[in-house]
């Protein structure tokens, strides 16, 4: 992917060729991932990106946790359970990663769960 096609729009859905900014592990197979790019395609809570893993043909869906538009930044937990989890997590700060985003639909913070009403 080059940097002229880094972010192609497919209905509403962009893929986007991220940077590795940094990774950590936060709890024992669980890792923290910041990835650094166009970040345009995440407009609601409760979306989530498909994520190319090097050498692997299915993406891998991972929920966005946090996203900062001012430092183009997306937040991503996961929690490693298989060779394409475990090869995510063995990526350096610094590797391009590829990822779909806007995918979901999200949801409003304003409108009220309605939890409770029946219980």
């Amino acid at each position: 992917m080059t940097a002229t096609d880094s972010a192609r729009v497919m209905a509403g859905v962009r893929e986007v060729c991220f940077e590795l900014a940094e990774q950590r592990l936060i709890a024992r197979g669980v890792y923290e991932m910041t990835l650094r790019g166009d970040v345009s395609g995440v407009v609601r809570p409760g979306q989530f990106v498909n994520v190319s893993v090097p050498g692997r043909y299915l993406r891998r869906p991972i929920s966005v946790a946090d996203v900062n538009r001012e430092r183009g930044e997306l937040t991503l937990i996961y929690k490693v359970v298989g060779v394409g989890t475990a090869e995510l997590a063995a990526l350096e700060p610094g590797a391009s990663i590829a990822a779909l985003t806007g995918l979901g639909n999200g949801f409003s913070q304003s409108e009220p769960l309605g939890w409770g009403a029946n219980f």
